[in-house]
């Protein structure tokens, strides 16, 4: 592996470092067509911790899952009441986005 191609791959590889603009779209546009052709692949200890079965401690009790269905039944009922409100057609946006002109800078 050449210099190059080694300060290149560990420069990518920094944690913590702040990811320029057009980095972070590049690598979100790569990864979401690689998930979208199917041609993702995990590294293998993260391979096997994903189909590894939760433990016995790390299940649900019968409490816990008895609350997270009550959870999800609350936010099926909320998304219901939203998606039923009446909206009279042609009504005005609650907002408007307005971007705000960059402030001027005096030179000189």
């Amino acid at each position: 592996m050449s210099r190059a191609a080694k300060k290149s791959a560990a420069s990518g590889a920094r944690s913590g470092a702040a990811l320029s603009r057009r980095r972070f779209m590049g690598l979100l546009a790569a990864s979401s067509a690689a998930l979208a052709t199917g041609e993702w692949s995990m590294p293998a200890a993260d391979a096997a911790t994903a189909t590894a079965r939760p433990t016995a401690s790390k299940r649900l009790s019968k409490a816990a899952r008895a609350d997270l269905e009550q959870q999800k039944q609350y936010a099926r009922q909320a998304l219901k009441t939203i998606r039923e409100f009446p909206l009279p057609s042609g009504s005005e946006p609650a907002f408007v986005f307005m971007p705000l002109k960059p402030a001027r800078t005096r030179r000189g």
